[in-house]
């Protein structure tokens, strides 16, 4: 059943200069936007001011999905298969692919975050293995495969404003639901053993069918779960194992430092696992097939804007969306 949601207010929408191809893929970052056209060609260019592309270029591979990293200095091009992907510095041109362990399976996956003040891109390309990747000079810092006694297969990362906390979603081998999980990315790259440990008894994580995270300030993240209809709030309340979101399908907060759940939201909408989403104080966005949603905190009351691309920029609380044939920059509330 398709849900019908209020429209997002037009004051929070500016419309940008593009003559181009329809879009298939945006990504934003800052005063940059990416851009993958149906043509097959992806481009960057500043989001703000009309002017020529910064970088253009057509890759070999069909484009499903792009994102820049939180500098702009490095584009990240996803296949439509989900088997490979391509990372491109944008001072030099330079680039670098990573390939699906097996062919044709969408078990490529990348996403960018901090290290302290250094850009790092988290990659997968087979279960259970997590490098962690220069992403100027394609440099593996990190290559830790987890097979046991659980390895997740990831299907995306997510960088949360500390700086060095990401949330990973994906799915263990013997699940039928999806998984997230916090990891620290300092400790990824100096403990041995730490990744094993995070994936086996997460201190931070969720488990349901539809999961997606992302940055809600500075120490918070925003989660949205979808349980369906296979938690029922009021069974196995004993379990020491229960989640303390158990129940829930909407979105709540968590603290990035000890993990204790904040405000919760009851909120039914359809998304994909790693759909990106962030928080302002006053409002949640999400960048879904759909189009940008967005919930009051308030007063819990949703609303859509139909789009046949999304992208949002947690940092600056803006969205690009390509709907009824053009471009616009929405703003969303602090």
């Amino acid at each position: 059943m398709r849900l019908e949601l209020p429209a997002i207010p037009e004051r929070w929408a500016a419309p940008l200069p593009y003559d181009g191809p329809p879009v298939a893929a945006l990504a934003l970052s800052g005063s940059l936007l990416a851009i993958a056209d149906d043509d097959g060609t992806v481009s960057l260019r500043p989001v703000d001011v009309a002017g020529p592309d910064l970088l253009r270029w057509r890759p070999d591979f069909a484009a499903g999905r792009v994102d820049l990293s939180g500098s702009g200095t490095a584009l990240l091009v996803r296949s439509r298969a989900g088997d490979l992907i391509e990372v491109r510095d944008v001072r030099s041109g330079s680039s670098f692919q990573l390939v699906s362990a097996v062919p044709g399976i969408p078990l490529a996956v990348g996403g960018f975050a901090w290290h302290g003040q250094r850009e790092i891109l988290l990659a997968s390309t087979g279960a259970g293995r997590l490098q962690v990747i220069d992403p100027a000079s394609g440099q593996v810092l990190s290559d830790r495969p987890v097979r046991a006694p659980r390895g997740l297969v990831y299907r995306g990362f997510s960088a949360m404003a500390d700086r060095d906390s990401v949330i990973a979603v994906g799915y263990y081998a013997d699940e039928a639901k999806d998984s997230l999980v916090r990891l620290s990315v300092s400790r990824l790259l100096a403990e041995d053993g730490y990744l094993e440990a995070a994936l086996h008894r997460p201190e931070f994580g969720d488990y349901a069918y539809r999961l997606a995270a992302g940055p809600a300030g500075p120490d918070q993240a925003v989660i949205y779960r979808d349980a369906e209809d296979d938690e029922d709030p009021d069974d196995e309340e004993d379990d020491p194992n229960r989640p303390d979101v158990h129940g829930l399908n909407g979105v709540y907060f968590r603290r990035l430092d000890d993990a204790v759940a904040g405000q919760r939201i009851p909120f039914t909408t359809e998304i994909r696992t790693g759909d990106p989403i962030f928080a302002t104080p006053s409002f949640v966005a999400i960048a879904t097939a759909a189009g940008l949603r967005s919930v009051d905190r308030s007063t819990g009351t949703a609303m859509l804007l139909p789009a046949g691309a999304t992208a949002v920029h947690p940092s600056t609380t803006r969205a690009v969306v390509w709907a009824g044939g053009r471009l616009s920059l929405i703003t969303v509330p602090s």
